[in-house]
């Protein structure tokens, strides 16, 4: 059994039973010296302490009177023993040491329980403010792992110490407050240590295991080239590596001036990487899906800010296993000021930062715009249209069966859907932009819904001249040249036409176009001959021509004539179909039907 003995205020020790037997007889050790050992409330004099003294006599009476006066090797290598014990005491190592308790209690609390972990939080502090993460992910999660490895077994080693050098302070008699006081301290300290290895270590080591193996739990990118290689879309998570990935990609294709990032967000460090590089290279940056979290840090950089009409931008307060809020103050201040000199609004930014990390906040487009962080739409023309990978044309066709029109051309019209499949496939692939998709795809349904019109149903027909009414207004309001081209330019103009009109009115369209396509049937009678119809386009006509007067209204049978004043052309023609819609609906139906199947 280990045993421990303090003479004259020093402590010496581990001895076993023998050892400090043999010392007592040889006289290094009197019976009143303290002893002590694990089991024990406190130091005890040896005398007192049976399993030491009890021996004591019948052990020097067995020995023989020689040895006891002159000494044998034996008895000279056992009246050593103190000395040998000692010299092993001194040789062992601090840790061990401490371990058992053997050093003072001020060294054992303040030196290696409290100034080592200062030591050590402020070298973790230190590598946090390098880009170590960044430059060296792998490396830096392997040693993430190896921290709170060591910290582990760090304090468990300080933990013990202290407690075993204040177990022994307080055997000595000393300062009962100051080793009472270090024992509460240990008890605290391993309530904490659990607390931060369960709350913090075992998270934050999960997720450094992964990316030190090179996998992210957050996801992968996917890097895309379009239109002639002047647009690079950024797909998926910005996880690390990212960065580098872009940045070969736009050595190999010089002609890059749009960066689109359509992304849930990722590692907060590689976004700022990200938009260093967008701001060194002065790209604009627009998104066609959304981009959110640490995307937006990227998103911020561009020369020009652009945002599809669909698409939406989501902010919050960063996060990482195990790290409180507070530890992210200085970054936030730093990214703050990286949007203020950008332009950004003051209040935008703050309400941005002060979102929750377990929360989103999408503002509207209108309050994006009013916060300058977004500069503007592209007008169709300027980006390509993204947001559905190479290889995945299944993905297409789903996304397609949700929208009510292609759901019905692929029911109605299956050889017109197949068509609008394959040139949407092809138009992503090349990367052509919304425009110029809309141009191959507005020919092919307009194609249907004029070669249903004669045949759709009567509820159809009215909800088509009240769309069309609607729109002809809309675009006078906007530009009457436009009205023009939407009623009489055979499809010119599409993408000015289509940001003329609201949200709403496209969304009426849709439908329309869907009620056009389902209600036109075979079996429906034929187109009304003129004389069924004359009464009735004779007083449309009539009452136009006390309007407008008998030259303006003839326009209408020859709208070449009219170009040259196209605001005439797009009043007249809305109040055609207006007067039309105005007699009874059986009536208005069937004018309507007449003129779909005699137009030009």
């Amino acid at each position: 059994m280990d045993w421990y003995i303090s003479k004259q205020g020093v402590t010496e020790g581990p001895y076993f039973d023998t050892q400090i037997q043999a010392l007592l007889l040889e006289g290094h050790l009197a019976p009143n010296d303290l002893a002590w050992r694990f089991g024990l409330a406190g130091w005890t004099p040896i005398r007192k302490l049976s399993e030491l003294s009890g021996s004591t006599s019948s052990h020097a009476e067995s020995l023989p009177l020689f040895h006891l006066v002159a000494g044998t090797e034996t008895d000279r290598a056992t009246a050593r023993l103190p000395e040998r014990a000692s010299s092993k005491t001194r040789r062992d190592s601090y840790c061990a040491r401490h371990w058992r308790g053997e050093l003072s209690l001020p060294i054992s609390f303040w030196i290696n329980g409290n100034f080592i972990s200062l030591a050590l939080v402020a070298l973790v502090m230190a590598v946090a403010q390098t880009d170590a993460v960044n430059e060296m992910p792998r490396w830096f999660a392997a040693a993430g792992v190896a921290y709170w490895l060591l910290l582990a077994f760090m304090t468990v080693w300080q933990l013990v110490g202290v407690w075993r050098s204040a177990g022994k302070y307080l055997a000595a008699g000393k300062s009962k407050c100051w080793g009472r006081l270090a024992l509460a301290m240990v008890v605290l300290g391993i309530i904490a240590s659990i607390f931060s290895l369960s709350t913090a270590g075992v998270p934050q080591s999960m997720e450094f295991v992964q990316l030190a193996l090179g996998r992210d739990s957050i996801g992968s990118y996917q890097l895309t080239l379009s239109r002639d290689a002047t647009e690079l879309e950024v797909s998926g998570a910005i996880i690390f590596g990212l960065t580098d990935e872009v940045a070969k990609t736009l050595d190999s294709n010089s002609k890059v001036v749009i960066i689109q990032l359509n992304s849930h967000g990722g590692r907060v460090g590689e976004a700022r990487r990200l938009r260093n590089l967008i701001a060194a290279r002065k790209l604009a940056t627009f998104t066609a899906t959304g981009c959110f979290s640490a995307c937006t840090l990227a998103f911020a950089a561009g020369e020009h800010r652009l945002i599809g009409k669909n698409a939406r931008l989501g902010f919050h307060q960063y996060a990482f296993p195990g790290v409180r809020q507070r530890a992210f103050r200085r970054q936030y201040e730093k990214d703050k000021n990286d949007w203020l000199e950008r332009g950004i609004d003051r209040a935008f930014v703050e309400r941005a930062y002060a979102t929750a990390h377990n929360d989103l906040w999408r503002p509207e487009h209108t309050e994006l715009f009013a916060a300058r962080f977004v500069t503007g739409y592209p007008d169709g023309s300027e980006v390509a249209v993204s947001g559905i990978p190479d290889g995945q044309s299944a993905k297409l066709e789903a996304e397609l069966r949700k929208h009510v029109l292609f759901a019905a051309l692929k029911k109605h019209e299956p050889g017109v859907y197949r068509r609008v499949v394959a040139e949407l496939g092809n138009g992503l692939k090349g990367g052509r932009s919304e425009t110029e998709l809309r141009e191959t795809l507005s020919p092919l349904a307009q194609s249907v819904y004029r070669k249903k019109l004669p045949y759709a149903s009567n509820i159809a027909l009215l909800g088509f001249a009240d769309l069309f009414i609607e729109q002809t207004q809309a675009l006078y309001d906007s530009d009457p040249a436009l009205c023009y081209q939407y009623v009489y330019g055979a499809g010119q103009g599409g993408a000015e036409i289509n940001e003329s009109f609201s949200q709403e009115l496209k969304e009426k369209e849709m439908f329309v176009l869907v009620e056009v396509i389902r209600s036109a049937v075979a079996q429906m009678p034929p187109a009304p001959a003129q004389e069924q119809v004359q009464q009735q386009l004779k007083a449309v006509f009539v009452t136009l021509t006390e309007r407008h007067g008998k030259k303006d209204v003839a326009l209408l049978t020859n709208p070449a004539r009219g170009k040259s004043d196209p605001a005439k052309m797009c009043v007249l023609t809305r109040e055609l179909y207006q007067n039309i819609r105005e007699l009874p609906e059986e009536q208005s139906a069937m004018v309507l039907r007449f003129m779909f199947a005699n137009a030009k």
